[in-house]
């Protein structure tokens, strides 16, 4: 088990590399010895996993590492395996967690896991929110204006005012709210993407006012934009995606 891990490693450099690395360069991003690197390197030439230029030298990812990947894509499930771990999300913040998916009546809620502080808002599965009012709603309201513009809930997305909430989330991939909904009631939302690019559902942490950080770079924000990284390995090839 631990030589897979160690192989991991080397895997996991070239995944993240732009093109073909040298022995050296794979080696010390992996943290290993050229001659360990090396053995791994020879087995995975010989499985599919990965290729040796001829001509360069250099390894890159192989036919298997490219099926592999293909098919794990065809598979993954971004809704599903956040609403596995949203408890997570829950811990690291402290608050209220909920998955907000499309639907014909607007967002609505898939999954929520309550926390130790529950906020005076009835949240549960299936609990529909406005676009304007609510960070949720303006996470749909900036990614999936199509999605909007058929909906059952009217918004004119001509509007200036909601013009500059799309702007506004878009460039932060981020919404926040601060009792425009509820009185007392705060949030802060982030978007979860499909391997299309598509908006697969938002991410919303719901708490009181004053009590849950807004900060754009606060423990909110921060535990938010990771949570939904790791669940979607997609963020970077959305739509909306900043220059």
């Amino acid at each position: 088990m631990q030589s897979v891990e160690v192989g991991a490693l080397l895997l996991r450099a070239l995944a993240d590399a732009d093109g073909p690395r040298s022995l050296g360069a794979l080696a010390r991003a992996a943290g290993m010895s050229s001659a360990k690197a090396h053995r791994y390197l020879v087995s995975y030439v010989q499985a599919g996993l990965v290729v040796q230029s001829e001509r360069s030298g250099g390894y890159d990812l192989g036919p298997l590492a490219v099926r592999i990947g293909l098919a794990a894509l065809e598979r993954f499930d971004a809704v599903r395996v956040a609403g596995e771990r949203l408890g997570e999300l829950r811990d690291a913040v402290d608050a209220t967690s909920a998955i907000a998916v499309w639907t014909d009546a607007g967002p609505t809620v898939a999954r929520i896991e309550l926390s130790k502080h529950p906020v005076t808002l009835a949240v549960r599965v299936g609990t529909t929110y406005p676009l304007r009012t609510t960070a949720t709603g303006r996470i749909f309201l900036a990614f999936a204006p199509d999605a909007v513009a058929a909906g059952m809930q009217p918004v004119d997305l001509d509007d200036p005012q909601v013009a500059g909430i799309q702007a506004d989330v878009r460039a932060r991939h981020l919404a926040r709210v601060d009792e425009t909904f509820l009185v007392g009631v705060s949030a802060m939302a982030a978007p979860l993407w499909h391997q299309d690019g598509r908006l697969a559902a938002a991410v919303t942490v719901i708490g009181r006012a004053g009590a849950l950080d807004l900060d754009w770079d606060g423990p909110t924000a921060r535990a938010l934009l990771a949570f939904t990284a790791g669940c979607s390995p997609f963020a970077s090839q959305n739509a909306f995606r900043n220059p």
